[in-house]
């Protein structure tokens, strides 16, 4: 038997409950309270207690019935997420690893296990604490998934952004090959990753952990050769003692910077023109700041094209 702790969270002050909350509750569940100041219960758990099951016992001990959907009838499905290290930076449970040891997107998240949960926190496919769980009193978080469109989008955008940055760096024929070697795999698999829901930020995050080939190739069920090629585009090299690990030279910033531009592109749907004025963007700021300011220029540009300048 194995222990977890639940705490209550709203997401948005200015949204109502989905369900009735005593006002004691509600006072200290806003987003900003530190994990140790909030409303929590201990649950126990086995492998095999699913999710729902959890928070529904959860919200027994709080004093309420919370509302656990079911995203097939287009309800709300996520109102579990789990606390990180970074209190304001909470993680949704949408990733874990299948019985053949790869990873999946196609789940119920109030039907995943706990073990489920445990399993893939330890493969580090998932960066929230299983033991940790927050109960969310609102959500807008509606069920959605990891869709073929995605994957078509940033097919055709990855070349789009790789041509416009090698226009501005020049003379960077490796990248090229480097780049163009990781589209190959991801035009030859993303049917495959398709079907499990797979999404670039999930293969991001099985690499973010030093692996050998054989592991990576595993959890992302593709071939050793394709998986190696994929690695290099992400910008990772072999290291001596056979796991794969970030480059940290100049033409790898360069490449992190082609694949965080063109998985954002996807994501945002953004057309050629907005793309590239993301990019303009991104060039005239300080070589050390691109990367970390990369995903607020393009939710800006994104508004900007979606809504107009106010």
């Amino acid at each position: 038997m194995s222990y977890v702790e639940v705490a209550t969270r709203l997401t948005d002050e200015e949204w109502e409950p989905l369900f009735p909350v005593p006002s004691n509750i509600l006072e200290r569940s806003r987003p900003d309270t530190a994990w140790a100041d909030r409303p929590r219960v201990s649950i126990q758990v086995e492998d095999g207690t699913a999710l729902q099951e959890i928070l529904r016992r959860a919200g027994a001990a709080f004093g309420f019935e919370p509302e656990l959907g079911d995203p097939a009838n287009g309800e709300f499905s996520y109102l579990g997420v789990f606390h990180t290290s970074d209190e304001g930076a909470p993680r949704y449970l949408n990733t874990v690893v299948d019985g053949h040891g790869v990873i999946t997107n196609h789940i119920d998240p109030m039907k995943v296990r706990y073990g489920q949960i445990a399993e893939a926190a330890k493969a580090g496919v998932f960066e929230g604490d299983p033991d940790r769980i927050y109960l969310l009193l609102n959500d807008g978080q509606a069920w959605g998934g990891n869709g073929f469109a995605f994957w078509e989008n940033l097919v055709a955008t990855l070349p789009e952004t790789l041509m416009y940055l090698g226009s501005v760096y020049g003379g960077i024929s490796a990248i090229k090959d480097t780049a163009s070697g990781g589209l190959r795999v991801i035009g030859k698999v993303r049917h495959v990753w398709h079907e499990r829901g797979v999404h670039l930020s999930d293969i991001k995050r099985v690499v973010s952990r030093p692996r050998t080939t054989k592991e990576a190739a595993g959890l992302l069920g593709i071939s050793s050769s394709n998986t190696e090629d994929l690695l290099r585009a992400l910008a990772l090299e072999r290291s001596n003692d056979g796991r794969w690990r970030s480059r940290t030279d100049v033409d790898a910033e360069i490449l992190r910077l082609v694949i965080n531009s063109s998985e954002l592109a996807a994501e945002l749907f953004l057309d050629r023109r907005a793309l590239r004025a993301c990019l303009d963007q991104i060039l005239e700021l300080p070589e050390d700041e691109r990367i970390a300011k990369t995903a607020e220029i393009f939710l800006q540009v994104a508004k900007q094209s979606q809504f107009g300048d106010d």
